[in-house]
């Protein structure tokens, strides 16, 4: 489909573009979901970034976080690896997410419908605060009903 050949390219590009990374590759310690995970960021880069990671520095600090980090926690690495080198841009995404948040409630007979969307940093608070509230799925409840009762809690 059109996503897969969208990632091998973006993939292939990556490899192309990025030399150590791609022996880390071949070598085995970069795997191919931490290329792709790369390969996502290197895309949609800031003309500065990409020119960064381009560098030989940098791909050894990428193929480094790669040996030691599972995918998760690399996406993580990465992602705040690329806001260290060029911060203005990060901020600037944040003000456009800021910009476009919105919530809104709607009673209906079915219930209370909820929708809206947060920026990164209004989403994870959320999310701190739903979890410090103790409700998860178990035998009574799916993950999601815990969450509406974490929310109800909250408020």
């Amino acid at each position: 489909g059109l996503g897969e050949a969208s990632r091998v390219v973006r993939q292939a590009d990556a490899l192309v573009s990025m030399g150590t990374v791609a022996a880390g590759v071949r070598a085995g310690s970069v795997p191919l979901g931490h290329l792709d995970e790369l390969a996502r960021v290197a895309s949609s880069a800031t003309p500065e970034v990409a020119a960064v990671l381009r560098t030989v520095e940098a791909q050894e600090q990428v193929v480094g976080m790669a040996r030691v980090a599972s995918r998760p926690d690399f996406a993580r690495a990465l992602a705040r690896w690329v806001a260290a080198q060029d911060p203005g841009a990060l901020e600037a995404e944040h003000e456009v997410q800021r910009r476009e948040r919105f919530f809104s409630m709607s009673v209906q007979p079915g219930g209370v419908f909820l929708k809206g969307r947060l920026d990164r940093v209004a989403g994870e608070t959320l999310r701190v605060a739903l979890d410090a509230m103790g409700q998860y799925g178990d035998q009574t409840r799916s993950p999601g009903q815990a969450s509406a009762d974490a929310l109800a809690m909250l408020a």
